[in-house]
């Protein structure tokens, strides 16, 4: 099954997206992006996706295929609303640097100066007899930390042990997608955060995790506001990402992108999509279109600017997509951009040709969401891309597979 149909609110159409060969692109080579993702719905592997992809400024191709919702057989629109999950730090770490261009933050500031519960941290150290030790931070973690996913704080899948299960017990992960979302809110969860170690001595280790939960209740407190307000006036009103939030309007739902139901593959818990959660995660609580997200893609790939917004200075976007970790570069149980990427503010950003399990070019940056969400950036190539799928446990690949096949078409 496939389609290619409007995006909502007229910000891009099939009909006015321009010509790929006129762009660079082999409008035959592209075409093999659909035909692949056709591949996987008839397969049974994924629902459905929206590609958009842009090269030079111009929108050149906007395909949706498979199923909004599988089981009822519904056809899937470009203007489907997907939960984007991690690709959410993107959006809140723009947010936080656009609060360090006016001077309210600095990169260098400590966490504790706005969350007094996370001043003098300790670190789970092994004991040398199998058991751990705790011993004091050697440092305060900062900002910087946070945005670069080497504050300690950990909880991604495959977490340092043991304070990835002292986090499970505490009940610490279900937060951001369950029930507990709307019975508790941000500063419950940096509470919870604050009475467990430290997996690793700050900037010593980049490990992925829930930085950057806590960093959207920094933001908070540092604007006197809640945080999907203040990325509402920051990101998703100055680039009119009018479909982008924390919850949906009870008339959008039915836009929205539904995952397979799979025994074999951990589901986490949906939450109720219309209802406003109390805790509102910076970390992975978003929802958007392929067309919202382009939109902020390409304010990124244009240095900050878009339509006459400028929500970042081009300084800023070039400090947030270098890397930011050097030696730390691989590090960390799971390290998820991969050989070839270091990790800027938000981010994976590719820092050498090769070796790599993916093409790409140096400069390049993207991320991904848990439900197989993501986009790219390639300033070498002048190529912004969206793709967006609902499947849970497949993102690295199919990040990968849409980023390989999409840059075989470029001339």
């Amino acid at each position: 099954m496939d389609s290619t149909t409007h995006v909502d609110g007229g910000r891009a159409s099939a009909a006015a997206a321009a010509d790929p060969e006129a762009c660079g692109l082999d409008a035959g080579r592209l075409a093999r992006l659909g035909a692949m993702l056709r591949r996987e719905v008839e397969a049974g592997r994924i629902p459905g996706a929206v590609v958009m992809v842009g090269r030079h400024g111009r929108l050149v191709h906007v395909e949706a295929v498979g199923w909004r919702d599988a089981g009822r057989r519904d056809p899937l629109r470009a203007d489907a609303i997907f939960r984007i999950y991690s690709m959410t730090k993107p959006l809140t770490a723009v947010a936080g640097l656009a609060l360090v261009e006016e001077g309210r933050l600095g990169l260098g500031d400590r966490v504790d100066r706005y969350l007094p519960r996370l001043s003098r941290p300790r670190v789970a150290e092994p004991d040398g007899r199998g058991g751990i030790r705790l011993v004091d931070a050697w440092r305060e973690l900062t900002i910087h930390d946070l945005l670069r996913q080497t504050s300690g704080i950990v909880g991604g899948w495959a977490g340092s042990e043991p304070v990835s299960s002292m986090y499970l017990e505490a009940g610490i992960r279900p937060y951001d997608h369950a029930d507990s979302a709307y019975a508790r809110d941000a500063q419950d969860f940096v509470d919870a955060i604050a009475e467990l170690p430290l997996a690793h001595q700050p900037g010593t280790v980049w490990e992925y995790g829930r930085s950057s939960d806590v960093l959207g209740r920094l933001l908070e407190v540092a604007a006197d506001r809640p945080l999907d307000d203040l990325l509402a006036e920051r990101v998703f009103r100055p680039l009119g990402m009018a479909d982008t939030s924390f919850h949906l309007r009870p008339e959008a739902v039915e836009r929205a992108a539904q995952p397979l139901r799979e025994t074999d593959v951990p589901q986490p818990a949906v939450i109720d999509l219309v209802r406003r959660p109390r805790f509102i995660s910076g970390g992975s609580g978003g929802l958007s279109t392929a067309a919202d997200y382009f939109r902020f893609a390409q304010m990124l790939a244009r240095g900050g600017e878009l339509d006459g917004s400028r929500v970042l200075s081009r300084h800023m976007v070039d400090l947030m997509t270098c890397d930011h970790l050097g030696p730390l570069l691989g590090s960390g149980p799971d390290y998820i951009p991969g050989p070839g990427y270091g990790f800027g503010l938000g981010c994976a950003v590719r820092v050498s040709p090769g070796p790599a399990e993916v093409p790409g070019s140096p400069g390049e940056f993207w991320w991904l969401g848990r439900a197989s969400t993501s986009f790219l950036v390639d300033p070498t190539d002048g190529l912004v891309a969206v793709f967006m799928i609902q499947k849970y446990g497949q993102a690295r690949r199919y990040q990968a597979l849409c980023k390989t096949v999409l840059l075989q078409a470029v001339r």
